[in-house]
């Protein structure tokens, strides 16, 4: 047991998806909950990645209770963001 300001973190068992190197599929009471995939920043920046994520969104059967449609997460103003943020840091540097 690891506690940060006097909590406990729990930790979730993964596995590695098969054929999506590195893609992880996290488990919660060993049933599959979502899939991580690694360097998701790079998405549309990295063809590699950007590739292994689409065959992984396109041929990954998901199973889905109750006819609920998977919530996929897009930050859509994370590379404004990171431009500012690191805009910043140069200025900085050169002050």
């Amino acid at each position: 047991m690891v506690k940060k300001k006097r909590k406990k973190i729990l930790f979730l068992k993964s596995t590695q998806l098969n054929g999506y190197h590195p893609t992880n599929c996290v488990l919660y009471n060993d049933e599959e909950i979502l899939l991580h995939t690694w360097f998701a920043r790079s998405y549309g920046v990295n063809e590699k990645h950007t590739k292994r994520i689409n065959e992984v969104l396109n041929n990954v059967k998901i199973k889905i209770k109750n006819n609920q449609k998977p919530i996929v997460f897009k930050d859509k103003t994370f590379y404004l963001r990171e431009h500012y943020r690191k805009l910043m840091i140069k200025l900085k540097m050169k002050f």
